[in-house]
């Protein structure tokens, strides 16, 4: 069965296989991180141990799965639960694991977890307790040490084959799990590292290591399913020789580590440092405008990394907030510098009349800047009666005098028609 479709749906995927060196030997975390120019850095937790993969919930908590050291009793990994901040909620919210090497999450809270040490998959349920066993890829695979969603319900992992040594990506339906099916890259790996889906263009992301090792030249591969590879793409001049952990963010954009550096990789191939002095950076996660980096550290202990587009500051200056009642929502008027960046209001619009607080706040990756005001909403000028038939019916409402006074209620309405006060 081919691993990009299923009895649901086939999807024309691309494979694009990132060929690089695998990084060799674990140090300890030294938390000396430096950003480059134009990102700023942050250091969420540093209380893990052996971070190698992330994912997110739909509240935004982040799951890290654990691996630990080589030398590590069995069954003491473990994946932590930590909130959007990076504070941990729950150190082993799964324990009992043995070399925690993949971690995916769904849009319901499911949690993937895949094990090299035991050959394992297996399901979580939001709350941490087990679903299931996927099925049983053993005897004829090893190293399941990635995992990654589809958005048509398979979840994808790299592992080896002990016959021949050959890399495949297996896919299993997450509703049951059952075993799909096997692709096999068009490309030599000696090893993989990470495994990545895009939903936006159905391609899968693969980041490994040549078999020939250090004399392997950095290369991507790019192969359409069912048919034969297309030609390797040398010469891709990317300054890095290692491809630990790779993410996309939701606009597609791809992020790698290479274990001391984050890198941005454009689709032309032009790679931008974003930070380094990392210690073994292994797992990446992209999300609202930032990257967390998992740093491995020697195993026993491991950090967790922020590094985030440092934004530049925009002007907004707020005008037309005195306004005339109309019955329609209305709201005041923002202006940017530099210009037409997007802006969102809060306390606006409104119909009502009355004095509204209003603060227009800049909403774009590379630029921020707010500003507040009141909003004043005055009643419509209203119109002076000229014959009391006019004050009848609730007219009076409408009505006001000259000078621009409003009147108490019909009779005094009326009053007014017949001596003018």
């Amino acid at each position: 069965m081919e691993l990009f479709s299923n009895n649901r749906k086939r999807l024309a995927g691309l494979l694009i296989a990132i060929a690089v060196l695998s990084v060799s030997g674990r140090m300890s975390a030294r938390h000396d991180v430096v950003a480059l120019p134009g990102y700023l850095v942050a250091l969420l937790n540093d209380q893990l141990a052996g971070p190698v993969e992330l994912g997110f919930d739909g509240d935004g908590n982040i799951f890290v799965a654990n691996e630990g050291a080589a030398q590590k009793p069995f069954g003491q990994d473990f994946v932590s639960k930590l909130d959007p901040n990076g504070v941990t909620i729950q150190r082993d919210f799964i324990g009992g694991l043995f070399g925690a090497s993949g971690l995916a999450v769904d849009g319901d809270g499911n949690i993937y977890v895949s094990q090299d040490g035991e050959i394992r998959i297996a399901k979580y349920d939001s709350t941490g307790s087990k679903v299931f066993d996927f099925a049983s890829h053993r005897p004829a695979f090893s190293d399941p040490n990635s995992l990654t969603l589809t958005n048509d319900g398979r979840l994808l992992a790299p592992v080896q084959a002990f016959a021949d040594g050959k890399w495949h990506v297996i896919a299993f339906d997450i509703a049951n799990g059952d075993l799909l099916g096997d692709y096999i890259p068009p490309f030599d790996f000696g090893f993989v590292n990470s495994v990545v889906f895009d939903n936006k263009t159905n391609r899968v992301f693969i980041a490994g290591s040549g078999v020939n090792g250090p004399t392997e030249q950095p290369v991507i591969l790019v192969a359409a399913e069912g048919q034969a590879p297309m030609a390797y793409l040398y010469g891709m001049q990317w300054g890095f020789g290692n491809v630990n952990g790779l993410t996309l963010d939701p606009d597609g954009a791809l992020f790698v580590s290479d274990g001391r550096r984050l890198l941005s990789v454009s689709t032309e191939g032009t790679v931008t440092p974003l930070a380094t002095g990392f210690t073994f950076a292994r797992g990446l996660a992209a999300k609202n405008g930032c990257v967390l980096v998992a740093e491995f550290g020697d195993g026993s202990n491991g950090a967790l990394y922020s590094v985030c587009r440092q934004k530049v500051p925009a002007t907004v200056e707020l005008s037309n907030l005195t306004q005339t009642y109309t019955g329609a929502p209305l709201t005041p008027t923002a202006t940017t510098t530099p210009p037409g960046l997007p802006i969102v209001w809060a306390g606006a619009p409104q119909t009502a009349v009355g004095t509204y607080p209003v603060t227009a706040t800049v909403i774009d990756p590379n630029y921020e800047g707010s500003a507040s005001g009141s909003f004043v909403i005055n009643p419509a000028a209203r119109p002076v009666p000229t014959n009391k038939a006019q004050c009848k019916d609730g007219g009076w409402t409408l009505l006001a005098r000259a000078n621009g006074t409003v009147f108490k209620n019909q009779g005094d309405c009326v009053s007014y028609t017949n001596n003018g006060k």
